[in-house]
C-alpha cells in the first residue's frame, strides 16, 4: 500500500518515518499581562495506540504473563476561556482563547507534562480570580 506526498507514491515506511520526525513546537512567549477571567475550560482526551515495536522490531518485551507491552498513550489537553456562539443563529459553538498541549509520554514524563500545562496557566491567567475551572 502507499500513499500520495507532494504528488509523488511514497512507501508506508516512508510515510511512518515522516511522522516520526514531527515534533511540536512549544509556545515560550508568555504575556505582558495576565488574563482575568471567571471561567477557565479544561479538556483531556487520551489515545491508546498499539504498536508493532517502540524502536526497532523485536524489541517489545513480554511480561510474567507472556503479554508484551506494546501499547502507547496519547495526550491531548486544551485549554480555553470562553464558548461563544459560531453565529448568531447557530446552535453550534467555538472555543475562544483555545491553546493544545499533546505529548506522547510515559508515567515519568506525566508529571513534566502537567507542570508545563500549569505553567502556561499560571502565566496566562490570574488563578486567584477564576472562580470555577470546568
Amino acid at each position: 500500500m502507499q500513499s500520495i506526498i507532494r504528488g509523488e507514491w511514497v512507501s508506508k515506511q516512508t510515510v511512518k518515518n515522516k511522522v516520526h520526525q514531527i515534533e511540536f513546537p512549544r509556545n515560550e512567549k508568555k504575556p505582558e499581562k495576565k488574563k482575568v477571567v471567571d471561567y477557565l475550560y479544561i479538556d483531556e482526551d487520551e489515545e491508546h495506540i498499539f504498536l508493532q515495536f517502540r524502536n526497532k522490531k523485536g524489541d517489545l518485551i513480554e511480561n510474567e504473563n507472556h503479554q508484551k507491552n506494546n501499547s502507547l498513550i496519547t495526550k491531548l489537553v486544551y485549554i480555553y476561556d470562553e464558548i461563544e456562539n459560531e453565529s448568531p443563529k447557530s446552535n453550534r459553538h467555538q472555543m475562544v482563547n483555545l491553546h493544545y498541549f499533546c505529548n506522547v509520554n510515559t508515567e515519568e514524563d506525566n508529571l513534566k507534562f502537567w507542570d508545563e500545562i500549569f505553567g502556561y496557566m499560571d502565566s496566562s491567567y490570574d488563578l486567584g480570580k477564576v472562580k470555577k475551572y470546568i
